[in-house]
């Protein structure tokens, strides 16, 4: 997984050059976590002001968003936040038939998505504040975001210890998690920019240039492509020989289409 490889590379590098303690914000993102759609919850308050200026900063300043027009940001916002749930489940289960085969899975052998039933949960909202935007939902929402904290943490834990190093990740912290739950919206996303808090935070700590940039991306999305065309002779090999691991969930024809255009 893209986040886990940086995270490896750093715990390696340390090692290489003798670190016994690594600190690093793994679980940044998903403390500091907004959902894309928080525009919603201030249409919900009737706020149409807001809403509309947040869709306007959103489409220059905020990193998700910001290839989207202002009109779109606000009238995707407005669906969710104002057509009931169940008319969008049937929205959306009528599209899905109306083209039952996106392509999403073509990688994934058929009898394994039948086994997992992927088609159907591939039907239902994910994300928890899609179904209702109340207390319950929040609750939800919480409970969602500590577990993926957790999970995070650990894997960075066990991967500090297969380096011989020790793992900090201050984002971690049930402190500094339970401060960010508490946050009202307007402290973790405003104006567009995402981290809303911590970037004002670090005014004249950090360059303006680093702290609100808009063209920045997630490393791992880049350095994994990057990390395949080095080790094209090994990847190679594993796409050809060692497939026969896989091949009870994976398409084999698919995914060497797939690494022959890759590799060009």
């Amino acid at each position: 997984e893209n986040s886990v490889l940086v995270v490896a590379l750093l715990f390696k590098l340390a090692q290489r050059n003798g670190h016994g303690i690594v600190m690093h914000g793994a679980c940044g993102d998903v403390t500091m976590d907004t959902p894309n759609e928080y525009i919603v919850h201030h249409l919900k308050s009737w706020d149409l002001f807001r809403a509309w200026k947040e869709s306007r900063v959103a489409a220059r300043n905020h990193v998700y968003l910001n290839h989207h027009h202002p009109s779109s940001i606000f009238s995707r916002a407005a669906y969710k936040a104002f057509v009931p749930l169940p008319i969008r489940k049937f929205v959306r289960r009528g599209r899905q038939s109306a083209s039952p085969d996106d392509g999403r899975f073509r990688f994934v052998t058929s009898d394994f998505v039948e086994r997992l039933r992927l088609r159907e949960s591939n039907t239902k909202e994910t994300f928890p504040g899609q179904a209702d935007y109340g207390p319950a939902a929040e609750r939800l929402a919480s409970r969602s975001l500590v577990a993926r904290v957790q999970t995070t943490q650990a894997s960075a834990t066990q991967l500090a210890a297969r380096f011989g190093v020790v793992s900090r990740d201050p984002f971690s912290d049930s402190r500094v998690v339970d401060f960010f739950l508490r946050l009202p919206l307007e402290m973790k996303v405003s104006e567009g920019w995402t981290k809303y808090l911590l970037r004002t935070t670090l005014r004249n700590r950090i360059p303006d240039s680093v702290l609100w940039r808009t063209d920045k991306r997630h490393v791992g999305r880049s350095l994994v492509p990057y990390l395949m065309r080095q080790s094209k002779s090994i990847v190679d090999q594993a796409v050809k020989d060692d497939f026969h691991y896989v091949e009870r969930y994976l398409d084999k024809k698919e995914v060497m289409s797939l690494w022959s255009r890759a590799s060009e």
